[in-house]
């Protein structure tokens, strides 16, 4: 994977990412921040507002996308609010702000030609308003590039129009994309499904 951005972003590192997620939008202990995370630069974390993204990498291999037209996404949205309640129970329990999803901001849908997994989910919590994760799974050739853009419900259009902007700061190295596949290659234990949200949510990775 290669990182290039303009003068007006910046990349926080792992460490730094993590310390977003806990310290400043007090998050439970476990929540990593994934493997790095892209900021406006001059974003005012203390006062809400703006986006961020965060970057994790998953080395599991090739992922066969022909199983996308299968999966039926309204029983999807039943499970993963069942999910999240519970998720968002224990949240409270640790003493953290609830977490329960609401509904679909953008059904999942694949674009076959760019290999690249769409969905956005708002969430209930304890603030004023809704919150708004926008999420794009990059397919390559060694595994998946997951990105997650966090806001609020009043930027999703906004976060639509800027979701190219950061597309284009990430790519995979020559060689490694989607369409380098080769006989021989590893190809991951699962399909296109496997990063579904209801699978993405099994992995209990609550963000803000």
């Amino acid at each position: 994977m290669k990182i290039k951005l303009p003068p007006e972003f910046q990349y926080l590192d792992a460490s730094n990412a993590k310390k977003v997620m806990v310290d400043i939008y007090g998050n439970p202990p476990q929540v990593t921040g994934g493997d790095g995370m892209i900021v406006p630069k001059g974003m005012k974390f203390f006062g809400g507002g703006g986006w961020l993204a965060e970057l994790k990498w998953k080395d599991d291999g090739y992922v066969k996308d022909d199983e996308f037209a299968k999966l039926n996404f309204n029983d999807m949205l039943t499970e993963l609010k069942a999910s999240y309640k519970q998720g968002s129970d224990e949240r409270v329990k640790g003493g953290y702000g609830k977490m329960e999803l609401a509904a679909w901001a953008q059904q999942p849908h694949y674009d076959r030609t760019t290999h690249k997994l769409y969905y956005a989910k708002l969430f209930d919590t304890d603030g004023t308003e809704q919150q708004l994760n926008y999420d794009i799974r990059i397919l390559g050739r060694q595994g998946v590039l997951e990105l997650s853009v966090m806001s609020f419900a009043s930027q999703m259009s906004d976060i639509e129009a800027k979701a190219p902007t950061i597309l284009d700061m990430v790519d995979f190295t020559d060689g490694n994309r989607y369409t380098d596949y080769k006989s021989g290659d590893k190809v991951a234990a699962y399909g296109i499904a496997g990063l579904s949200p209801a699978a993405f949510w099994r992995r209990r990775d609550f963000s803000r």
